[in-house]
Parts: structure tokens; sequence; C-alpha cells
């Protein structure tokens, strides 16, 4: 490994360190490639529990943050930053809610119902929020009314049903008296049923003895059966052996066949024992294997990956398949999807690898172009650059990215495309399978 691979690879890696550093202390990565919206204001009798960078919604949906929070006079001036693609329609009314009971505040926008919209700085009127104490006096209320209810519901149980449940409880007495007279006085009748079922047993074993009786008997005829075609079995042995005799005859006439083609003697021996035919056999065997080894040294390949646009907020999506022959000779060929319109578009490429250098060229998104990767760290780390669409005014379309692998299959990605032109110039990353 050179050391201007493994400055590369540090620089690499550093970038990448760096861009999970900007997610992990950013949170939302998605904010950084928002571009800055217009400010509007509330004011609020009180803003306990909300802080910078809360979400901004109307409807459910997010369509800005919180981005200062200050005292103006004796009430809270609430700065708020929406995105350049929502309007906040006049007549709507702000107010702070939660995620929950014990969740994040947030600032909840109830939209009205007028055609124009509110203008940057501009100041929203407001709702005053549900509080904790207003919610414990709702409580305290709710549970005076329950207990007024359950009063109430007691009262009726004990005048109204009491009575016919004791009436009840009467009734259910009486009838168990009245079903232990009635044992008393059917007990004889009770001990001959119980009699009358142990002899309806017994006279079922009978007839089990008699069902077994007739299956002894039975198998003694069987047996009758085979010793009186006991001469029938003898005779079919003998048969097996004449057959075993003629099967030996047939083995000693083929090893007799065999010795006179070892000999040479006859057609076939004649083309064992050729020496000439030994060598174009040897020849058409050596041909195979040559056609074998160019087969075998074949490689396929295949994956799938997707792109992540921040500024545009667009993915894109490939899927590609090829192969390799002898380490040297590259072809892919695989489908994206245009991140404008979501046109789908194909790739057909071939090429050359020189050592850790691959050159390559050919349809790349539905457009003539031409690439080079270089590979380093045993693999684990590449850089391409591409361009393609040479027609394209003013400039063709360029494109640089890296991919790093964590595994031998997966990686991570991220690049700069359409560099050459500012206007286009956008920043993505993303990941990716491949099998190689």
């Amino acid at each position: 490994m050179t050391r201007r691979e493994v400055r590369v690879g540090i620089f690499i890696s550093g970038a990448f360190i760096l861009l999970a550093l900007l997610i992990l202390f950013v949170g939302d990565v998605q904010e950084l490639f928002k571009k800055p919206g217009y400010r509007v204001y509330a004011l609020f009798d009180s803003a306990l529990g909300l802080e910078k960078n809360a979400s901004v919604k109307m409807a459910g949906i997010k369509i800005g943050l919180v981005k200062d929070i200050t005292l103006d006079g004796r009430r809270a001036r609430v700065a708020m930053s929406i995105y350049p693609n929502y309007r906040v329609p006049h007549g709507s009314r702000v107010t702070l809610a939660s995620l929950g009971i014990l969740g994040e505040k947030y600032v909840e926008i109830v939209p009205g119902k007028e055609e124009t919209f509110y203008e940057p700085e501009e100041i929203m009127e407001s709702l005053p929020p549900i509080s904790f104490d207003q919610l414990g006096t709702l409580l305290l209320s709710m549970g005076e009314d329950v207990k007024r209810v359950s009063n109430s519901i007691n009262n009726v149980i004990i005048k109204d049903l009491g009575p016919s449940l004791k009436k009840t409880l009467e009734n259910l007495q009486s009838l168990t008296a009245e079903l232990d007279s009635l044992l008393k006085e059917n007990r004889d009748s009770l001990h001959q049923t119980i009699q009358n079922s142990g002899q309806a047993v017994s006279n079922l074993n009978q007839q089990v003895n008699s069902v077994s009786q007739g299956l002894q008997d039975t198998l003694s005829e069987v047996r009758g059966l085979i010793k009186d075609n006991r001469g029938d079995v003898r005779e079919s042995l003998e048969k097996l052996k004449n057959n075993l005799d003629k099967l030996q005859k047939t083995i000693d006439s083929l090893n007799s066949t065999l010795q006179k083609i070892d000999k040479g003697e006859g057609t076939a021996g004649r083309l064992v024992n050729d020496p000439g035919l030994y060598e174009e056999t040897k020849e058409a065997v050596n041909r195979v294997k040559n056609i074998s080894s160019s087969v075998s040294a074949l490689r396929p390949m295949a994956g799938i990956q997707g792109w992540y646009y921040g500024e545009s907020e667009k993915f894109k999506g490939m899927l590609a398949a090829g192969f390799t022959w002898k380490g040297r000779v590259l072809f892919s060929a695989g489908l994206s999807n245009r991140i404008t319109d979501d046109h789908i578009l194909y790739s057909v490429q071939g090429g050359w690898k020189i050592h850790n250098l691959s050159v390559r060229g050919g349809l790349m998104e539905s457009k003539f172009g031409a690439g080079l990767d270089l590979s380093l760290l045993k693999d684990r780390l590449s850089l391409s650059v591409e361009g393609f669409d040479f027609n394209r005014s003013p400039r063709p379309q360029f494109r640089f990215y890296g991919r790093i692998f964590p595994t031998r299959n997966f990686f991570l990605l991220a690049g700069l495309d359409d560099f050459s032109l500012a206007s286009n110039r956008e920043f993505f990353f993303g990941l990716g399978w491949s099998w190689r």
C-alpha cells in the first residue's frame, strides 16, 4: 500500500466522519438543505415549555420552525420561520400544543378561511393553551360528577333491587330443599339404574371375547394355507437358482469379450489400442479444457443502490448487472430513474481494467459518456468520475463520487453531481449493496 493510497483513505474516512457528526449534532439533516423561509410572529401570555427549533405545524403538517422566543412587555413573542413553499391564510390562530401529555411543546396553527395570506414580519393572533392546572380543575369537576352518579346508582340498587334480590335467594333455598327430598324418595330407582349399567358393561365384555376367538380361528386357517403351499415355494426357489446360473454364464461371456478387446482383437480392440486415436482424444480433451477455462474466467456481478439529493429532496434508485472476464474486461447494464420526472433511463457500458484503474464508456443514463474508477485499500475504497450528455448546452454533465465498503458487499457513498454547472450543482449521498 503506497503513501498516496493511505492519504486518500484518511481524507475520505475523515469526510464520512464529519458528515456523521454533522447529522448527529444537527439532528434533522433535511433542514441543512432547505431554503430559508419567511418570518411571522405570535404573542402568547406564556410560552412555558416551548424551545427554539420546535416544530411549527398547520393541520398536523410541519411547515416551519421556532427561531426565537423573547419577552415583549408582559407577553412572550415567538418568531416562527415558515418554509417558502407554505402560505398561512389570514384569520389563522396560533396556539401551543404537546405531543401527548408529557411530550415536547410545538406551535399549532389553526388555519383561517380568508383568501389572503400573511406576509413576512406580520403578527398572528394566538389562542390561550390549556395548562395542566386547568386540566386538574376539570378532572376534579369530573370526579364530583362521577361521585354523584355513583350515589344515585347505589340508591337505586338498594331501594329498587334489594327486595327482588332477597326474594330470589329465598326461592333458591326452597328449590334446593325440594331437590334433596326428590333424591331421598328415588334412591332405590337410582340404585337399580346403576346395576343395569353394570350388566350392560358385562355383556359388552362377552362380545369382545367372542370377536377375539374369531380372530384366533382365522390365524389358524392362514397357517394351514401356508403349509399346504410349501411345495410351490420350493419350485420358485428352483427357478431362481436357474436364473442365477444363466447370469453367471453372461458374466463369463462379457469377461471373454473384454479380454479380446484388451488384446486388440476385433474393431473395438483396434480402436482402444490405436495410439493415433489416443492422441486425437487427448487433443479434443485439451480443447474442451481451454473452452472451460475461458468460461470459468467469467465473474458475474450485480448491485442495487439509492441516492438522496439534499437540496431538491429527490431520490434516485439504480439497478445494475454485468460480468468481468479474467479480471480485466468489464461489461455492465442497468436501469435508473431521472430525478426531475422519474423517467426510466438505461445504461450499457464496457471497459478495461489496468491494475487499480478502470476505464469505461458507452451509454450512461441513455446518453453517450465515459468514466474512470480507482480502487484503493484492497477494494475497500472506490473513487469515480464520469461525464456524459456531451451535446448538452452549455456543457456536458460531470459527476464525482466515492464509495467505502465497511463489509465486502455493503457500501456507503457520497458525491457531487453536475459540478461543472453552478445552477445544477448538488450534493448527494446514499448506500447500496453489490455482489461481486
